[in-house]
């Protein structure tokens, strides 16, 4: 097995915005948290402003500031900002005006800013695995500049989607697209091998490989799905429900686009019209905030009336937060039509609080047998699970009660991080 470094550039750059870990990143960081504990890798950044690889001192991603996000960055230093040239053209020249500002950055960069304290050294390409773990476009970057360096022994990249590269209506190709697509072009160049994190990645992968939306990989792409576990801070102040006396349903994630809160909408709307205005459950909602225009559609539409008191957003919760939300749930919510994998699904049921999610893609690998299922526009379906809890406490408890008989089922991220690593340093 070659010794292992995993690359955590992904959480580097969030220091030029300070935000909260969620989707792609907060795998990087649980891995990364689980491979350094364990000694099992040594964590790596790419510094573009330097033009180097750096080892960092596996104590950055202890366990005192895993979600303490001003202690992360603190910890890890100021990232250069940086935009990607491969969003462009070829020769053209918004692509040379791109190289252009990234190098004058890189200059100004030096001079105000030292690197990290945490940065132990120059990496050791040539005998050493790396493990990429953030999205394709982080793991070209980082790969592209270990070729630079000498090499490496080996190299694992993780396609978490494609979303990116779905067909568009009209049969367009957008320029996200074309850069996901050469991401991975260039990463199947520089030799890597490749993980999903679910069998319906994999699939949905050779299918567009198939319709020629992406490059034609050398071997098999192996599964290694992701964790249902969701850790909490126990010295984080817990999470304060302004109406600690009423049941409460959660949906995370947002509601408009993909995540598509308008089946749930619609299923409060069909028990407003059939059982009265009084009857309809509250729903918590929570998520980024930047988009919410179904919430606000919600808030003033007249057809919407008779619910638009009943779904509150909670804003975007820290990480203690998001757990205090879940196990005080009566159930979280999941509607949404499209995941690679499906994290809050797995992270309600490590809580212990029923799951009521979409039949949609990757989602029931994540709840299995312990979740219950509706199909992404079944409304009506929706509706008779959230009257079920509404009106029979049975139901809650028995479902309870099948997912901590069902416990040993859910993967930790220890055991994420063993299997990643045990895949990404074999000969």
């Amino acid at each position: 097995m070659y010794p292992l470094y995993v690359d955590v550039t992904e959480i580097y750059h969030l220091g030029r915005r300070a935000a909260e870990v969620t989707g792609v990143a907060r795998v990087v960081l649980e891995i990364a948290y689980e491979l350094c504990r364990s000694g099992r890798a040594i964590p790596i950044i790419n510094d573009e402003a330097r033009r180097n690889l750096f080892t960092l001192d596996p104590e950055v991603f202890s366990e005192s500031i895993l979600y303490d996000s001003h202690a992360r960055i603190a910890a890890l230093g100021k990232p250069q900002k940086y935009r990607d040239p491969e969003r462009f053209p070829p020769n053209s020249f918004s692509r040379f005006q791109v190289i252009c500002q990234n190098r004058l950055r890189s200059f100004s960069h030096r001079i105000k800013y030292d690197l990290s304290d945490a940065v132990t050294g120059h990496v050791s390409v040539t005998d050493h695995a790396i493990l990429c773990v953030g999205h394709p476009a982080t793991g070209r970057r980082t790969l592209k500049r270990a070729q630079s360096m000498g090499g490496f022994a080996r190299a694992t990249v993780l396609i978490h989607d494609i979303i990116r590269v779905l067909p568009e209506e009209g049969g367009g190709v957008s320029r996200t697209a074309k850069t996901e697509r050469r991401s991975i072009e260039i990463c199947q160049e520089l030799g890597a091998v490749w993980a999903a994190n679910s069998k319906f990645t994999r699939a949905e992968i050779a299918r567009m490989i198939e319709i020629g939306r992406l490059p034609q990989l050398q071997g098999e792409v192996a599964v290694v799905p992701l964790a249902h576990e969701m850790r909490r801070d126990p010295s984080a102040p817990p999470f304060e429900n302004p109406n600690p006396d009423e049941p409460y349903f959660l949906t995370v994630g947002g509601l408009d686009g993909r995540k598509n809160g308008q089946v749930l909408v619609d299923a409060m709307l069909r028990i407003s019209e059939e059982d009265g205005p009084h009857t309809v459950p509250l729903v918590l909602a929570a998520g980024r905030p930047e988009r919410h225009a179904l919430l606000d559609e919600v808030q003033s539409a007249e057809k919407y009336a008779g619910i638009k008191d009943r779904i509150r957003w909670t804003g975007n919760p820290n990480h203690a937060q998001l757990h205090d939300l879940y196990t005080g749930a009566a159930a979280t919510i999941y509607p949404s039509k499209y995941e690679g994998f499906g994290l809050p699904v797995g992270e309600s049921l490590w809580c212990g609080t029923p799951a009521f999610a979409s039949t949609a893609t990757s989602i029931p690998e994540v709840g299995g047998n312990l979740a219950q299922y509706f199909d992404w526009d079944d409304d009506q379906k929706l509706a008779e699970l959230l009257r079920q809890f509404r009106d029979n406490s049975a139901s809650e408890k028995a479902q309870r009660a099948l997912i901590e008989q069902g416990r040993s089922a859910l993967r930790s991220w220890a055991q994420v991080a063993e299997d990643y690593a045990a895949f990404a340093s074999q000969v």
